[in-house]
């Protein structure tokens, strides 16, 4: 037989193929955009006309019908479409209303047959189940279920299958269907983000953890093993198709930690107790209380320490770092202990810390580390698996690179190691960590940003626990040259007063509102803009700021260090700024300016 090449007129998008059109046919759909255009209008003015007369009826009913049935993408049409039919159906009986209802869903069939990924229409589709005395779930279901199988990853279909089966009359019985149901869909084909992500909402209610393993999104061990299972089959047929591996990696890490109390730092210069959290947490001051060495009670005021004023009532916007600090005149005497009850603290979800009570450090610098685990874990958003499941994905991962070709085929493998091998020991694979993602980087360059941002992070949560897991440092930091692209954890570094971010590729500063001791702060050779935010006023200490060679373009950048009072030395040469004759004019304001 004869072997016939592929075909010029055809490319592949999202795995389907997509076929060029000739000039002479794209000359005639030219022609039927221009006719169902023109059709449109008529159609649009006369139900313009309708409306400015204060009447919609029927007849706005049936001019949609034939327009939409074949151009159902026109949101306005069926804003008016609804207009109509809500006027229509005002009047009618239950029963009446149901038949309505029932007509205008098969109408609805026949539109999504003309464009099944059409927003406007499963939109209609939901908003008519909705106005249904009584609501077809089970005829709803099925329809999906006929529109998946003409395209399994039409994700408009899955949005409203969900829909469904969460007001259906038996959610919970239904859940388990649906879990058969996605596996039944990956079966066919692995390349179906729509059923993987579903997955992911049905996994935790229908094979929950229990015990101590219990919590938000927690799934059961044995399942959590069958699902790693599973998903390597996909890896194995294709190592490239990142519907898979995006499942993969909820699946490492699905649960949200808790926010815990990471360290409690004691300053006999001021008196003032500081707690340090794990993540930006809302204080309750009713639930804490401070007393002295000899167990009486201290009146204390708390505050964020975040640049923010706040009072007592917990209300302000959450902090990594809150601080005590006693109200009366004779301090805290001796060594002051600290009971926080169940519900002192928590996240934004809802996640409370666990109940503390201890007492404080009597050093001025002393840092008392809570239990709960390794310093890294407890800054990590969500929990990991089991040790020995990672240290089963892992292996998976290098069997898998060892068979794929060298360069972006073993992208999605090689970043899953990554983020195993960062929630095993993170400190004893450092290097490893650097270098894969410095390969990822080069291998798939187009992504570099986003490596760059996780090597970021990473650098920063290496920072914060030091190189003994000790803490972080309290005098001088230094974290210039590692290419970084953000800035983390700052609120851990609070006692900082020497920080060098010097030849990185920073364009913000978030976090840097937590430095309050800060006195210098080196920034020179990075890609800050300038400063925008205001958040170098929350630096009442700052003496020193060096900026030189960033992409500040005009005064307006600089604008927020005209209220640092305490600034002594400020750098900005380097700058273009420092080109213009508006920055001349600005320099004599600030005398203490060195270019």
């Amino acid at each position: 037989g004869t072997q016939t090449g592929a075909n010029p007129q055809e490319s592949k998008m999202h795995g389907r193929v997509k076929v060029k059109t000739s000039e002479e046919q794209e000359a005639a759909r030219a022609k039927e955009r221009a006719k169902r255009a023109q059709k449109y209008v008529a159609v649009r003015n006369a139900i313009v006309s309708k409306r400015a007369a204060g009447g919609v009826d029927a007849d706005v009913i049936k001019m949609t019908t034939g327009l939409l049935s074949t151009l159902p993408d026109f949101a306005t049409m069926w804003n008016w479409r609804r207009e109509g039919l809500i006027t229509s159906w005002a009047a009618l009986d239950d029963e009446a209303k149901q038949k309505e209802c029932v007509a205008e869903l098969a109408f609805l069939n026949g539109c999504l047959k003309e464009n099944p990924k059409s927003y406007s229409v499963w939109y209609q589709r939901r908003w008519v189940v909705q106005q249904s005395p009584t609501a077809p779930w089970k005829d709803e279901l099925d329809n999906c279920n006929h529109f998946l199988k003409l395209d399994q990853r039409n994700f408009h279909c899955w949005d409203y299958r969900r829909y469904i089966v969460q007001h259906s009359t038996h959610p919970s019985a239904e859940a388990e269907a649906e879990f058969a149901y996605t596996l039944a869909k990956i079966s066919e084909n692995f390349s179906n983000y729509s059923a993987w992500h579903y997955r992911t909402t049905l996994l935790p209610k229908v094979r929950p953890a229990v015990g101590e393993d219990a919590g938000v999104n927690a799934v059961a061990h044995d399942t959590l093993v069958e699902e790693f299972e599973t998903v390597a089959s996909a890896f194995y047929i294709d190592p490239c198709d990142q519907s898979a591996w995006i499942y993969h990696r909820w699946l490492l890490g699905r649960e949200e930690t808790a926010p815990t109390l990471c360290a409690v730092h004691s300053a006999e210069a001021n008196a003032a107790i500081t707690l340090v959290f794990s993540h930006p947490v809302l204080f309750d001051p009713a639930a804490a209380a401070v007393c002295s060495s000899d167990g009486d009670a201290v009146e204390v005021a708390w505050t964020a320490e975040n640049g923010t004023a706040h009072g007592n009532d917990g209300s302000s916007v959450p902090s990594v770092v809150w601080a005590a600090r006693p109200l009366t005149p004779g301090g805290i005497v001796g060594r002051p202990s600290i009971k926080l009850a169940d519900g002192a603290a928590r996240s934004a979800s809802k996640i409370v810390a666990t109940p503390v009570e201890m007492t404080a450090p009597s050093s001025g610098k002393g840092v008392y580390c809570v239990e709960g685990g390794p310093l890294l874990h407890r800054l990590a958003k969500y929990r990991l698996p089991a040790v020995e499941l990672l240290q089963e994905q892992l292996e998976m991962c290098m069997d898998l690179m060892t068979e794929l070709d060298e360069g972006v085929e073993k992208k999605w493998a090689l970043l899953a190691s990554v983020y195993i091998l960062y929630g095993l020991d993170p400190m004893a694979h450092h290097d490893q960590i650097v270098a894969a993602i410095g390969e990822l980087a080069t291998i798939d360059s187009n992504r570099r940003g986003y490596y760059d941002d996780v090597k970021s992070k990473y650098e920063w949560e290496w920072a914060v626990c030091g190189s003994t897991e000790a803490g972080p440092p309290s005098g001088a930091l230094d974290m210039s040259g590692k290419s970084l692209t953000s800035t983390h954890h700052l609120g851990h570094f609070f006692q900082l007063e020497t920080l060098n971010l010097s030849s990185n590729s920073l364009r913000r500063l978030d976090g840097l509102e937590y430095l309050r001791s800060l006195v210098c702060l080196v920034l020179d050779d990075n890609q800050l803009p300038g400063f925008y935010d205001g958040k170098l006023r929350a630096l009442p200490n700052l003496t020193v700021l060096s900026a030189k060679n960033n992409l500040i373009q005009s005064v307006r950048g600089l604008e927020g260090l005209r209220d640092l009072k305490g600034l002594k030395e400020l750098r900005l040469g380097g700058n273009p700024v420092c080109d213009t004759a508006e920055y001349a004019e600005f320099a004599k304001a600030l005398p203490y300016v060195v270019v």
